[in-house]
């Protein structure tokens, strides 16, 4: 015998996506009240759950640039404490100018 589908299959990023959108909403939730919320399997929204965290804590301290260079886009990781730096230098008056 064969056990039913609760739910079709998600894949990580509709998911993530989901979880984002029910979060708007609410201020805080359980991962199974996220997974009753957006209908997916509880083990998926806990996965999305952890790669929001993790790229959270990454963009925390970097910046992520995507530009456009000739015919390819050129994507960059940036430490944002150095771009902090470089925009204060040059908005930085001296005395006398």
């Amino acid at each position: 015998m064969t056990s039913p589908l609760t739910s079709p299959r998600v894949d990580l990023s509709q998911a993530i996506v989901a979880v984002l959108s029910v979060l708007k909403g609410v201020p805080s939730m359980s991962i199974s009240g996220l997974a009753r919320a957006t209908g997916i399997d509880r083990r998926t929204v806990a996965k999305a759950i952890e790669l929001i965290v993790r790229v959270q804590d990454s963009l925390a301290t970097g910046h992520v640039e995507k530009r456009r260079v000739g015919k390819m886009w050129v994507i960059s990781l940036t430490n944002r404490t150095t771009e902090f730096f470089r925009s204060a230098m040059n908005k930085v008056l001296r005395r006398g100018d």
